[in-house]
């Protein structure tokens, strides 16, 4: 639904004149623009930043510079191997010099968009609060929204897939059977990013010139159970001349969200695929990340911070797994991952971050062999289960069956400015064409990155319990 078509939020007849204050289009913008303004404006930003685990705790990174679209990173990737033990009066080693190379995350850009109606921004003429009830509704829920998103993002991969339809149970009919939340493989249900009357994008091809948007539909009803949704309209997966979908490898179909009615069909920019931030999903692993990109001005394969990990060990993040069967939760685990990220260079992490059905699993290890479980106190408040003194963090968007190792000195949220609402022409409120209604938009643009993936760990392929 384009912008000047959406409802908002909307006040009935007011039945005042043109001479009362307030009544004007005018008067109510310069009025509820100011109580935005001083009520919302820092509020927003610490709800944003400070409501999940991750959005919390990530730093924003003093290390890395700005290059036109990118954050930038030099790093040491090799050593000098000018030295060595010789004989008496043997020949003196080779000089040699450190190798560098550096990491470069393009800018993302994350929007939200709030509309009200001249008729309910006229309530300030009597009661500021009368406002703030219209204002609050709406800003409340836009961030709430935006957070809940970001805190997917945090976990993704970067290409901004939500689900991967099953490439084995589908046909011709308005029900379908998701699974991969996040669309990379792993134990979770399809169905963990999605929720009924979203509006989505199907996405295809092997994305080798880049995402392919091929139909936009909305969810009418999903079932968790089943890791199946319906669709309000048949996406004729199999249908001749349409998306040809089958199980061959790399002709997978995703789903993807929508910012407006013809993301990605009229608009290929409004496509989500790859104008997301990396996510731990990208970051913590060892293997480049899935997709391609566009990268100065050029399509290219996929590297985390434009470095191929296949020629960079240093690059690869501590990854332990199971072939991608699951397999029961061990507390040795732990220390089986700490092991090898002390010898890869690492300190202890700050925190250990895993779903809920993992931490249960811990839980449970522990009650079984009837080792009193110990918590404590994380920063913020968490009181949460702890191993060797490194706290046990849920996340309700977590992928399933995975614990990540975090350094936070490792992993950092990227931006110039931190949300903010777009007053460049010195007001918060933009009057919608020929409307009596006015938008508001809260923007940030940034990134996420690293500059040590081998400080960074996960185990994957954990059964939930």
């Amino acid at each position: 639904m384009a912008i000047e078509t959406a409802t908002g939020f909307m006040r009935g007849p007011v039945g005042r004149t043109s001479t009362t204050l307030g009544a004007t289009p005018a008067d109510r913008f310069a009025i509820a623009n100011a109580i935005l303004k001083e009520m919302y404006a820092g509020a927003v930003v610490d709800l944003l930043n400070n409501s999940t685990v991750l959005g919390k705790y990530m730093n924003r990174s003093t290390k890395m510079r700005t290059e036109g679209q990118y954050y930038v990173v030099p790093i040491r990737i090799g050593r000098n191997e000018g030295h060595g033990h010789i004989a008496e009066n043997g020949r003196l080693p080779d000089p040699g010099r450190q190798a560098y190379d550096r990491a470069a995350y393009l800018t993302k850009y994350y929007y939200g968009r709030i509309k009200l109606t001249g008729p309910s921004m006229s309530a300030t003429r009597s009661s500021r609060g009368s406002f703030l009830d219209a204002a609050d509704a709406e800003i409340s829920g836009l961030v709430q929204d935006m957070n809940r998103t970001m805190n997917r993002v945090y976990y993704g991969d970067g290409t901004g897939r939500l689900c991967r339809i099953s490439p084995a149970a589908n046909t011709d009919t308005d029900t379908v059977t998701v699974d991969y939340p996040g669309g990379f493989a792993n134990t979770g249900p399809g169905t963990q990013y999605l929720r009924s009357g979203m509006r989505v994008v199907i996405g295809g091809s092997t994305f080798t010139g880049g995402g392919v948007a091929l139909a936009i539909r909305y969810i009418k009803v999903l079932s968790s159970s089943s890791n199946q949704i319906q669709l309000f309209t048949q996406p004729n997966l199999t249908g001749a001349g349409n998306f040809n979908f089958g199980p061959t490898a790399g002709q997978d179909r995703y789903l993807f969200t929508a910012a407006s009615t013809d993301s990605g069909l009229s608009e290929s920019g409004d496509f989500g695929y790859m104008n997301e931030p990396e996510g731990l999903a990208s970051i913590i692993d060892d293997e480049n990340p899935f997709g391609v990109e566009t990268f100065g001005g050029s399509t290219s394969a996929h590297w985390l911070g434009r470095i191929d990990r296949s020629n960079v060990p240093a690059w690869r993040a501590t990854v332990l797994d199971n072939g991608g069967t699951p397999m029961i939760f061990q507390p040795s685990m732990f220390s089986r991952l700490r092991d090898e990220l002390e010898i890869n260079g690492s300190n202890a992490p700050g925190v250990y971050i895993t779903s809920h059905g993992v931490r249960q699993a811990y839980f449970d290890s522990l009650s079984s062999g009837r080792t009193y479980p110990n918590t404590m106190k994380f920063d913020g408040g968490y009181e949460t289960l702890e191993h060797n003194g490194v706290p046990v963090v849920p996340d309700r968007d977590c992928t399933k069956g995975r614990i990540y190792a975090i350094d936070f000195e490792a992993l950092q949220m990227l931006y110039e400015e931190d949300y903010h609402w777009l007053d460049f022409d010195g007001s918060m409120f933009a009057r919608m064409g020929d409307r009596d209604a006015y938008q508001a938009t809260l923007a940030r643009y940034h990134a996420i990155g690293t500059d040590a993936p081998n400080k960074l760990g996960v185990i994957k392929d954990i059964l939930e319990a």
